[in-house]
């Protein structure tokens, strides 16, 4: 899917510290872009992410994106809350 191949590019990434590979990581999960990063241009892509994201990417509780999504040590993601 998207998000795996997205998330796997960000794991390869030799330039980013393990810190920033969490912090990108993140935000793509939760559909949230840093502002403060030039990186990345607004295109029409990014609506495509977005809906790949909510229909193969939801936390199990509330059935939506997750909001401040964490991972279990088994992969499984919810909202922090």
């Amino acid at each position: 899917s998207v998000l795996v191949a997205a998330i796997r590019a960000i794991e390869a990434d030799e330039s980013l510290t393990e810190a920033q590979k969490a912090k990108k990581k993140q935000q793509l999960v939760s559909g949230k872009a840093d502002e403060d990063d030039d990186e990345e241009k607004n295109t029409g892509e990014d609506v495509d992410v977005l809906a790949a994201l909510r229909q193969n990417f939801f936390c199990s509780i509330c059935q939506d994106l997750p909001e401040r999504p964490v991972t279990t040590p088994c992969g499984h993601n919810f909202c922090l809350k």
